[in-house]
């Protein structure tokens, strides 16, 4: 019964947790594809986005 439980908790925290990690990538996409300057590069084999400074103001 208590196993049910907890089961049905750590199954339910799984998902939301699932769905938020998801939600946090898509912002992140959004916010890099915004820039057209963007270039990706592969930094120990993994692809990376590279993103300038912002240009302060003179």
């Amino acid at each position: 019964m208590l196993q049910d439980t907890l089961e049905k908790e750590l199954k339910e925290w799984r998902e939301s947790r699932s769905r938020m990690n998801a939600a946090a990538a898509e912002a992140r996409v959004k916010t890099f594809s915004l820039h057209g300057e963007n270039r990706r590069v592969k930094v120990n084999g993994q692809e990376v986005v590279v993103v300038s400074r912002a240009k302060r103001p003179s």
